[in-house]
């Protein structure tokens, strides 16, 4: 099974269900209200935490990380080679890495590859804050 419940003693296993409930909103929708992938990775570090202190099974949070790797790489490439340039406010986020055709024809652009690791860490709070 994807996701299990592991009784622990923790303190966020004694919260009622409906506290639970507005911290998973309120998580989910902090991830989506930035667009910086800095704070998104912050989001995530902080809900590691409270999954370690929960003394869940590390391993089977692993598993399902190893099991969507290939799907985020896949993801960060695709944006970074289909976010249009016209979107970014930024001139860094303009700049191509690596074109694949001439004339700088389907560009790796470095805000591609924010914009992609941005969702990327998405999926990973959302992932976080289930289990």
């Amino acid at each position: 099974m994807l996701i299990e419940y592991y009784p622990q003693g923790s303190f966020i296993h004694n919260l009622d269900v409906r506290t639970k409930t507005l911290g998973f909103f309120v998580i989910t929708t902090a991830s989506f209200c930035f667009e910086n992938p800095l704070i998104n990775f912050l989001i995530l570090i902080l809900l590691w935490l409270m999954l370690s202190s929960m003394n869940s099974p590390m391993s089977k949070v692993l598993k399902i990380i190893k099991s969507l790797l290939p799907i985020f790489i896949i993801m960060l490439i695709i944006t970074g080679l289909s976010y249009p340039t016209s979107k970014f406010i930024h001139e860094e986020n303009k700049r191509i890495l690596f074109s694949f055709l001439p004339d700088n024809g389907l560009p790796l652009t470095t805000g591609g590859l924010y914009y992609g690791l941005t969702l990327v860490l998405r999926i990973f709070v959302d992932r976080k804050s289930v289990v």
